[in-house]
């Protein structure tokens, strides 16, 4: 099982497509970024520590837990990793067992290193990979959010000037894209509103 990476520079001679082989069992969803290799260096085999300035940080689901890993990236932040390149996942962010089997959608935020698993629920739970520790589980209000009877969240993705971006459908409207708190808000908000707010396990080292 592999992952396909694309080159993101038009000047690129290299290998345009490079296959990134996954550890583990096979995932199947996954989210990635490109994030500074400093940040992540907890996750990186000690050979591959300091040997690039940015690295891809990925996060799959295998169906019972979200296993994170980091792939240097030693040609730069917009090419592919060197032909041959494999992701060791260095940790685990966990899910509670009666999620394992119901994450819909994930997502990395680069700037925070906030990993998001969008649940078959509705809701949503996060972790800090730069840090490595849970930030918790969030029940939004999504008819309040988007207005939309029925609304079922299938996609997230977290904007650093936008906030929370989610599409879904909903029985009236069909495909919705709505936007609910800004990620600065969240740790107050978590920290007001117990009642929508709990705490997973911590993330385990591998």
């Amino acid at each position: 099982d592999g992952l396909q990476v694309w080159s993101m520079s038009s000047e690129h001679s290299g290998e345009s497509t490079v296959s990134i082989h996954l550890e583990g069992e096979p995932w199947r969803l996954v989210a990635g970024a490109t994030v500074r290799c400093a940040d992540v260096a907890g996750l990186l085999p000690e050979q591959e520590v300091g040997v690039a300035e940015w690295c891809l940080l990925l996060a799959g689901w295998d169906g019972s837990m979200l296993p994170v890993a980091a792939v240097p990236l030693t040609q730069g932040r917009a090419l592919p990793p060197l032909p041959g390149a494999r992701a060791r996942p260095g940790l685990d962010a966990p899910l509670h067992a009666e999620d394992a089997k119901a994450v819909t959608a994930l997502h990395i935020e680069p700037t925070g290193g906030r990993l998001w698993a969008l649940l078959s629920s509705g809701e949503l739970e996060a972790w800090d990979l730069f840090g490595s520790r849970s930030l918790g589980r969030w029940r939004p209000d999504w008819h309040e959010i988007t207005g939309s009877v029925g609304f079922k969240p299938t996609y997230i993705c977290e904007d650093e000037f936008l906030g929370m971006l989610v599409l879904g459908r909903s029985h009236n409207e069909g495909a919705v894209l709505a936007r609910a708190t800004s990620p600065s808000n969240l740790a107050a908000e978590w920290s007001r509103n117990r009642s929508q707010v709990s705490t997973s396990s911590s993330l385990r080292l591998r």
